[in-house]
């Protein structure tokens, strides 16, 4: 049997909840030396959300949290490249890393599958369909995928009036920052393609994939009041260059202390990365926490907590991100998007680890 192992990386600065600078796998981030953040601070910003995120909203939540250039709100079904290739623009939006394996199988009779909309069942993994095909010579692929926001300058002599709109976003962008977005459940994919129609076959997968991001609400911090903690966060690394990296761990001593008397809240999705069986039996019980966790907790919809956090209410909150192998957990002040901890842990289990939550408890123990 013969095995091709393909990795598809759209992005090099998106292993980060928040990432300003080329962050690396090894914790070392290199500052821009090439005038790209004063470049882009003399921009306009071409803001471009979901389709069914609410354009007054979020202008709202920018005029109260975005100062580092002006900004417009654009929807995706009006954008148009051309429109801005005279001018100084910059751009915000969604982008999505891929990681994928292929393996070449011979088979008789296979699905050619391609991403369709949310599971029903799991909103934030989504599902497949396909068609029978009479094939006896496949590629069985499989992928990984990271969603994100993306801050960007468009390299205007590389771009060309032929390349899709995915495509310009993807491979004609200068990178300034991103901020990863959803729960990230490792969504898996499982399709097959031709070998005579293989890149056809990807590319169109992949256009599948991107759409998606503007038209399925799969990932559960695509809502505005998340959408306005990482956007404070953004602008504050911006207006000021600091270097960040979520792979970088840090722990506030001083204000995690806060958590031994204030109650930390967990988005639902979080809590099912910790106890699949929430989501499996659909029985709302939290107690598995309790066995790691000393202080007090309150599981919320994440509508619920987007919604507390536009009202402008003062809490605390728990993030959490897969990246591959990697889990990125913090806690998020929801007033201004401040991080108070935020630790890296890896292993192949794609959950939400016991260490991570004990870690957590250890730290509030241990403040003064």
């Amino acid at each position: 049997m013969k095995y091709i192992i393909l990795f598809l990386f759209f992005s090099i600065f998106s292993h980060s909840q928040i990432s300003l600078g080329n962050d690396l796998r090894n914790n070392e981030i290199k500052k821009y030396d090439d005038g790209r953040i004063n470049t882009f601070k003399n921009t306009e910003t071409i803001f471009i959300f979901s389709n069914f995120i609410d354009k007054k909203i979020m202008e709202d939540i920018l005029s109260k949290s975005w100062t580092v250039t002006p900004f417009s709100v654009v929807s995706i079904n009006d954008f148009k490249m051309i429109n801005y290739l005279n001018g100084d623009y910059s751009f915000a939006t969604y982008q999505n890393q891929t990681l994928t394996f292929s393996k070449k199988k011979t088979h008789k009779n296979l699905s050619h599958v391609t991403l369709n909309n949310a599971s029903s069942n799991n909103p934030n993994r989504s599902g497949t369909s396909g068609n029978i095909v009479n094939e006896s010579d496949r590629t069985s692929t499989r992928s990984y995928y990271s969603n994100y926001f993306d801050f960007f300058l468009i390299d205007k002599e590389s771009y060309t009036s032929t390349s899709k709109r995915y495509e310009v976003f993807k491979n004609h962008r200068i990178e300034i920052c991103n901020f990863l977005m959803s729960d990230n459940f490792l969504v898996y994919f499982d399709y097959f393609f031709s070998p005579s129609t293989f890149m056809t076959d990807l590319t169109s997968f992949n256009n599948d994939i991107y759409n998606n991001l503007y038209n399925e609400d799969f990932m559960y911090d695509n809502k505005p009041g998340f959408l306005l903690n990482n956007i404070q966060r953004i602008n504050s690394f911006i207006e000021n260059e600091t270097k960040i990296s979520a792979f970088s761990e840090f722990v506030n001593t001083e204000s995690i202390k806060v958590l031994k008397d204030t109650k930390l809240i967990i988005p639902y999705e979080v809590y099912c990365y910790y106890d699949i069986r929430v989501l499996q039996k659909k029985k709302n019980d939290y107690s598995k926490l309790n066995k790691k966790y000393d202080y007090d907790y309150e599981v919320l919809n994440s509508n619920l907590i987007s919604d507390k956090i536009m009202k402008g209410e003062d809490f605390y909150y728990l993030k959490f991100n897969l990246i591959e192998t990697d889990k990125i957990l913090q806690v998020v002040h929801s007033t201004d998007g401040g991080i108070l901890y935020s630790k890296r842990f890896s292993g192949m289990i794609e959950q939400l680890p016991n260490k991570a939550i004990e870690d957590l408890n250890n730290e509030i123990k241990n403040s003064n």
